[in-house]
């Protein structure tokens, strides 16, 4: 089964991509191919939706949602800092060395100042918080 947002392949019955985390199989059916029925019999694509919504999803889908999203990340150059259950902390970058750029500063009497300053607004270390809430939305944010 290929994803329709990323073109990922992923194991067949997967509710959730593993490359992007997008749903997979938007199209109203349940798990085992059959449409939602609402109470008087016929069927109703907001039925299993509206169920869905209110019991949230299951910690392994969640667990999984995060993981597709993770793997996109590092793909694109960010490295896992710290994780916990449905929180991972990425981050780009290397920190800017203060003590090496002072030394510069001052063999190079003052002129390497600019440099530093440059690289100290422009550079340096990006954090990306990454979380999955009990709904299976997706929230990032920069630290």
């Amino acid at each position: 089964m290929f994803c329709t947002n990323c073109g990922n392949e992923n194991e067949d019955g997967a509710r959730f991509c593993t490359g992007c985390g997008e749903v997979m199989g938007e199209s109203g059916l349940r798990s085992d191919g059959s449409e939602p029925r609402t109470e008087s019999g016929g069927t109703d694509e907001r039925a299993g939706n509206d169920r869905e919504q209110m019991l949230g999803v299951s910690t392994s889908e969640r667990r999984e949602l995060l993981a597709g999203v993770v793997n996109t990340q590092v793909a694109s150059g960010y490295r896992i800092e710290s994780q916990v259950d449905f929180l991972v902390v990425l981050v780009r970058g290397n920190r800017v060395n203060h003590v090496l750029h002072l030394l510069i500063t001052l063999f190079t009497c003052g002129l390497w100042g600019l440099v530093w300053l440059i690289l100290v607004v422009a550079g340096g270390e990006k954090r990306l918080k990454v979380s999955v809430d009990e709904w299976g939305n997706i929230n990032s944010s920069r630290v």
